[in-house]
């Protein structure tokens, strides 16, 4: 199932103790000045963002920037990752 929330979203309830974010796709915000975006029109707000555990199965993590995260445990089997920024990104398991 694909479900879609911003990056200021899914770190909302991130914080608030949800983990399971499977299927999710993450939307481009887009404000008063344009959309937010990073290197190469990447979506931002997650870079540097303590994910350890997070359930990402099966998400559209698509030209998202995770750069410098910590996804370690993070569950990302069936993710779409093409065109997301990885560099320094903690990918480990527990």
């Amino acid at each position: 199932m694909v479900w879609k929330i911003t990056t200021d979203e899914l770190l909302a309830r991130y914080k608030a103790g949800e983990r399971n974010f499977a299927g999710v796709e993450l939307l481009r915000i887009i404000g008063e000045m344009g959309e937010r975006d990073g290197v190469d029109g990447q979506i931002t707000g997650l870079e540097g963002a303590d994910l350890r555990g997070i359930n990402l199965r099966g998400a559209n993590l698509e030209d998202v920037d995770l750069s410098g995260a910590n996804l370690t445990g993070a569950d990302l089997f069936g993710a779409y990752l093409g065109g997301a920024g990885l560099v320094k990104t903690i990918l480990k398991r527990c």
